[in-house]
């Protein structure tokens, strides 16, 4: 998951921009060991697989 951090944080340049973090990870999707990983903007819960399986850390 801290891949997904370090991406959006890069992107929004700013630490303290939470809002703008948080809706930089709701546009990042990576495959992973695990399959599609990518969290619903929305919601921000995680979805998991071509099926969009919510999944929690």
């Amino acid at each position: 998951m801290a891949h997904f951090y370090f991406e959006a944080l890069e992107q929004v340049g700013d630490p303290t921009m939470r809002e703008d973090v948080v809706a930089a990870i709701g546009q990042i999707s990576r495959d992973t060991v695990a399959g599609l990983l990518e969290f619903d903007p929305e919601t921000r819960v995680a979805l998991q697989s071509n099926e969009h399986i919510p999944v929690s850390f």
